[in-house]
């Protein structure tokens, strides 16, 4: 028996937080939807757009909230309105992909790096690193402008782009 192989059209990467971004890429180009500047309509909407797509498939980066304090008292990660937004948006993001019917996996951010050989330096600020992540998809996409809160998710994008159409 032949086995099939399905080639994506459409491949999808979302970076769920506030400032984060949903970025598809095509054979016809890419496209971006920024969190920051979108209303929850327009976010539904975008994505509705995407599931039109014949063969589609979708990576959302795994996220959760950090502990607002390290186990030695000093200050960390989320307060518990900002995780409580993080959460609320991580959710919003989740339920269009299963209102939309989109196929998705969740990758925890090391997993999507490691594929572009993208790992945090043990002294590396997250400003500095977060730098690099964004010079990284500048590379990658060089036509295009890209801001700090598209490079996740175009990166998350190519990351499902290249394990998934195998």
């Amino acid at each position: 028996a032949a086995v099939h192989v399905q080639i994506l059209d459409l491949h999808i990467g979302i970076d769920p937080g506030a400032a984060g971004c949903i970025a598809a890429i095509s054979d016809t180009g890419v496209r971006t939807l920024r969190f920051a500047k979108a209303t929850d309509k327009e976010i539904y909407e975008f994505m509705s757009n995407l599931s039109l797509s014949d063969t589609c498939f979708c990576t959302k980066e795994k996220v959760w909230a950090m502990p607002a304090k390290n186990p030695d008292g000093t200050e960390r990660g989320m307060g518990a309105m900002t995780s409580f937004t993080f959460g609320e948006n991580n959710g919003f993001i989740r339920g269009i992909l299963v209102a939309t019917m989109i196929p998705y996996e969740e990758k925890v951010p090391q997993t999507w790096q490691k594929l572009f050989g993208m790992k945090k330096e043990k002294n590396e600020s997250q400003p500095e690193y977060k730098r690099r992540l964004k010079q990284k998809a500048e590379e990658l996409f060089p036509d295009m402008k890209i801001t700090a809160d598209m490079a996740d998710a175009l990166l998350i994008a190519e990351f499902t782009k290249r394990t998934h159409n195998v």
